[in-house]
């Protein structure tokens, strides 16, 4: 508005972009982008000629960028009937501009220069590039904040920490002063379920998520492993689950190993 400007938006740039997904998403919601070789979803964004998202929209990545382009035109003159213009990449062929016709959107497709190789400012398509990359950054450490905040609840939720509580050993008392604080017994219990469920070593435990780094977690497992702390958690769930009448007694595994007899023994 200090440039003179009306506040309802005119123009538009368009875009999308395809991000794998993690391996607990429901298959129903993601698809394979054939063009980009990306298992995952599709999220496309129109934004107003200084970056803020006007619509937004997320698929499959299968959904091709023209059917994504005219969903995101449909949604923002819809909010914005102001809007009157909109620039896209080469994804966007006729099946996008024809619909943004009829909606009263001149939809142009601005092409790259060919005879310029690497990277430079391409017209309008920059402003959305950006956007993306604000975006992209931000979700990545919303999710490294959701993972650090909830994964000791999750690998250690309260029943079982509940258990646990009743079987550890007390923490040695530390001289007045001494040493750095103590990390939990519950997040290095989250840290070795970790280590045991996804087959990561010791040295790759990210500490980022869980406090304890690797070798305390690992320090801690051999002194629970010494105090027999597994096999008595061991017992203790099983007869919690005996009591609730949810063991299944009707099969059962057997096996055998064979040891080195030390010298001289019998």
């Amino acid at each position: 508005m200090k440039e003179g400007r009306k506040p309802e938006p005119t123009g538009s740039v368009i875009d999308t972009q395809s991000v794998k997904t993690s391996t607990n998403v429901p298959l129903t919601s993601q698809g394979t982008d054939a063009a980009k070789k990306i298992v995952g979803r599709k999220r496309g964004i129109l934004i107003d000629t200084i970056g803020l998202i006007l619509a937004v929209t997320v698929t499959a990545a299968s959904l091709s960028e023209n059917s994504v382009g005219i969903r995101l035109l449909d949604q923002a003159k819809k909010t914005y009937p102001t809007i009157t213009k909109s620039w896209g990449d080469t994804g966007f062929k006729n099946a996008v501009i024809e619909p943004g016709a009829r909606l009263g959107i001149d939809v142009e497709v601005v092409n790259r220069n060919p005879g310029v190789h690497g990277f430079y400012v391409v017209k309008r398509r920059w402003v959305v590039e950006r956007s993306q990359g604000w975006l992209r950054d931000h979700l990545i450490w919303f999710g490294r904040l959701w993972g650090v905040t909830g994964i000791v609840e999750r690998l250690v939720p309260d029943e079982l920490w509940e258990l646990f509580q009743r079987v550890v050993p007390e923490a040695p008392a530390r001289p007045q002063g001494g040493g750095r604080r103590r990390h939990g017994d519950r997040e290095v219990l989250a840290a070795i379920v970790f280590v045991a469920t996804s087959g990561c070593t010791w040295q790759q435990l990210p500490a980022a998520s869980f406090g304890p780094s690797g070798p305390t977690a690992h320090r801690r497992f051999t002194q629970w492993s010494k105090a027999r702390v597994w096999a008595r958690l061991h017992r203790l769930v099983l007869d919690e689950l005996g009591s609730r009448g949810e063991l299944d007694w009707s099969r059962c595994a057997i096996d055998s190993v064979n040891m080195r007899a030390l010298k001289k023994g019998t």
